[in-house]
Order: C-alpha cells, then structure tokens, then sequence
C-alpha cells in the first residue's frame, strides 16, 4: 500500500496531475471570460466612433464617424450579427477576446481582437492576415433608441450603376459591326466597371459572332471576352484578352462612356477560320438607358480606400 502511495505522488504523476488542473483552471476561465464578454457585447447596436490606423508606436486617425443608421455593428443573442458593410446578416463566435464574424454565406468577414469592452464602449483590433502590418483599430460607443447624432469627416461620393446600349466597329482584315446591352458600375474614384453580351456581324462575309465581354476602364481599359462565330454550317469559339484606352474620366458625368481597343482572339479550333479577325483594333460608345446612384462617404489614405 506505501508503495502505491509512493507512485501515485512521485514526481511525474504529480506534473501531470498539477497540469491538469492547470488546463481545468485556464479552461474555466477563459468561459468565464466569454460569459463577461458575451453579456456586455450582446443585444445592442454599436456605433462607429473611430477607425484608427496603427503603425508601430504612431497612431494616425483616419476618419472620425458617428452614424447609427449607417455605421454600426449590431451583436444579437443568436449568434447573428449585422453591420454596415452586409446585406444580409451574418453569424459570429467568440473564442476568449477574439471575435469571429462570419458572412451568411459562411465565408469570413473578419477576426477581430476585443481590446476593451464596457457597458457604452467597445474598441477591436483588425490585424488582418499579418501581424506585423499596419493594425486597424475600430473605437464603437452604444447607440441609443433615438440617437440621430450625425458626425463623418470622410467626403461623400457618389456610386453610379447602369443598363445601357453598347455599340461599335471591329477592324483588322475584316469590319465587324458589334451591338449589344451592358450592365456598369461607376465607382466614386472614377473607376468603370462592365459586362456585356453583343453581337457581332460581318454579313458581307457570312459571319455572325456573339460575345460576353467583362472589363474596367479608368484611363486605361483591360479586360476579357469569351466569343463565338457560325456561317450557319458550323460553329467555333474562342477567347479573347483585351487592352485599351478610354474616356471614361471625361464623360463621366452623363453616364456615357467611350474606348479604343486592341485585342487578340484564341479560336478553339482545329481547322482554319476566314474572315475572323485574330487581332483587331474596336472603337466602342456606351450610352446608358436606364440609370441608379447612391452617395457613399470614402476616403483614400496611403493608397487605401475606407
């Protein structure tokens, strides 16, 4: 029976024994932690009051903001979660003070470090993917059942969306005569989104091609389309990368937009096509028919947009 006791105490048994408790006591704790966290977190609004940027020992605020409507993260007892940034809401996990935010489609939002938590405060720390970049540090005060305050040093912008008419001539060793609808985005800093589906006819030589292009302009354009050719006795395919200029800055403000483009086309085939233009240079105009804005409030620092 000494002899058992003796075992049972010595030295490693007794390290193990003290470790396990350790894990017992940390584990413990840390749901303590997450039930402090979790009660003053849960069940409010909270309302952007600064995003500041944090590089080494400096600390650079960026913007100032106080918007319940419009800047806010809203932390709900089902584990839901609904913010500014998302349509539709989302779902969140705490681990100790990390955050995990979720979109509803289950892809990762962000992560997020609770720095400090109390009744009418929050602040997080966004450390992105490395820690030893820039931190982003987001500061959120309570918002109140009528709380109107409005405060936002960004500027505002304006985001412009569109359904138009595309047109335009393709020329190299053979004329095109291309038309189509597009579906664009104007962003605030200028940059031109688009996708477009168009025909593109040759009948003089017995061509007739349909397209599904994507691209973006600002003062140049690049982009892609995938295409397709019959003579109505057989049908070949191809892609086609694109590179460009445009004058999109300068006709921004009717919505309308125009490009020169130079393109080259990979014909999935094994036989040869006449009559199809591999390089090719295309003018084409943009005129919108049915048109949607939004004003948005952005800011630029360091080559970032918040």
């Amino acid at each position: 029976m000494l002899a058992f006791f003796l075992r049972l105490f010595s030295t490693n048994t007794l390290q193990k024994c003290l470790i396990l408790l350790a894990l017992c006591l940390l584990v413990g704790n840390i749901e303590a932690q997450n039930k402090d966290i979790r009660k003053l977190l849960v069940g409010k609004r909270w309302g952007l009051a600064l995003f500041i940027q944090k590089n080494g020992n400096l600390y650079d605020t960026v913007f100032r903001v106080r918007d319940c409507q419009n800047e806010y993260l809203e932390i709900t007892s089902d584990d839901k979660f609904l913010s500014t940034d998302l349509k539709k809401e989302g779902t969140w996990k705490l681990d100790g003070s990390l955050i995990s935010l979720r979109k509803a489609s289950g892809f990762r939002y962000k992560t997020l470090k609770i720095e400090y938590i109390s009744e009418d405060s929050l602040v997080l720390f966004d450390y992105g993917k490395d820690e030893k970049q820039d931190v982003f540090i987001e500061t959120y005060k309570i918002c109140g059942l009528e709380d109107k305050t409005f405060e936002d040093t960004r500027e505002i912008k304006e985001i412009r969306k569109s359904w138009g008419l595309i047109a335009g001539i393709q020329q190299f060793d053979n004329t095109y005569i291309q038309l189509g609808v597009a579906n664009t985005k104007f962003e605030w800093n200028n940059i031109f989104y688009a996708a477009g589906l168009m025909a593109e006819v040759a009948p003089w030589n017995k061509r007739y091609g349909l397209s599904a292009n994507f691209w973006s302009e600002d003062i140049a354009l690049y982009g892609a389309g995938l295409v397709s050719y019959t003579d109505f006795e057989s049908v070949v395919a191809g892609f086609r990368p694109m590179v460009g200029l445009s004058a999109a800055r300068l006709l921004k403000d009717d919505g309308l937009t125009a490009h020169l483009t130079y393109s080259y086309t990979v014909l999935f085939a094994e036989k040869k096509w006449e009559h199809i233009n591999r390089h090719a240079i295309t003018f084409r105009m943009y005129i919108p028919f049915k048109k949607t804005s939004k004003r948005v409030r952005r800011i630029i620092r360091d080559g970032a947009e918040y």
